[in-house]
């Protein structure tokens, strides 16, 4: 069943790329929950007394730690590169263009 077809409107440019957009991110977020998630469940899930240190901090601990420090700022440069700003308006123009041509009028 198609909404849009049914009922006669026409689709809006912005909710395709607003699609886009919630894909990304929601894969960057995925990404670096199955990260953090790894090495606190798979890397804690062993004896302390067995446990290998980095800094202080026990490796599990340190790769999640580090793992967010680097996978973040990898999130934000890919949804800083593919991430476009739209315009709020119906017409897809900025709000001083279409105050501008309305004036005109």
């Amino acid at each position: 069943m198609n909404l849009i077809k049914e009922y006669g409107l026409k689709e809006d440019k912005r909710m395709a790329q607003a699609t886009k957009e919630l894909i990304i991110v929601l894969i960057s977020f995925v990404i670096l929950s199955i990260w953090v998630w790894y090495w606190g469940f798979v890397g804690a899930n062993q004896d302390p007394l067995t446990y290998t240190y980095i800094l202080g901090f026990p490796k599990w601990f340190f790769m999640a730690a580090v793992g967010t420090v680097v996978v973040y700022p990898i999130c934000l440069v890919v949804q800083a590169l593919l991430i476009k700003d739209c315009p709020l308006t119906a017409d897809g123009k900025e709000e001083g263009e279409a105050d501008q041509q309305k004036t005109e009028k």
